[in-house]
């Protein structure tokens, strides 16, 4: 029994699409690595858990990130948000990651009269935001 061609041409372009996948995930990392450089409330190390979210209209890429400490018995947890030009425009502490972004909004797990998003005003990224009954403010 011999491979098809089809066979053989499905499977090289899967390996394609996970290299392509790869890619854009290792580059995403090294962006948000730089951005963190300069911020002092941002470490990436081995203890750092990094998620992109993708990108909202104004095109503020968003990044859930994780940041484990005193040997794993404390966590801080962030949303950041870093612009077209790769610069950070800020950090939200947030108690749990968001689960996924709209167009507009970045949306968490939470039921809606707890507070539930963090959504562009003007194009912008509100400076103080309602998260799971909290108030967490925009800082960098």
């Amino acid at each position: 029994m011999g491979v098809s061609c089809l066979e053989v041409s499905v499977k090289f372009f899967s390996l394609i699409i996970v290299l392509i996948i790869f890619s854009v995930e290792a580059n995403e990392n090294s962006i948000f690595e730089a951005v963190a450089l300069n911020s002092e409330y941002l470490t990436v190390d081995e203890h750092t858990e990094i998620k992109s979210l993708g990108l909202l209209s104004n095109g503020y890429k968003i990044y859930n990130y994780r940041h484990y400490f005193n040997n794993g018995d404390r966590v801080s947890t962030r949303i950041v948000a870093i612009n077209r030009h790769n610069e950070l425009i800020g950090i939200y502490g947030v108690n749990d990651w968001a689960i996924h972004l709209t167009e507009h909004c970045i949306i968490f797990s939470y039921p809606i009269d707890e507070g539930n998003s963090i959504c562009l005003k003007s194009g912008k990224l509100p400076k103080q935001a309602w998260i799971d009954g909290e108030n967490p403010t925009l800082f960098k």
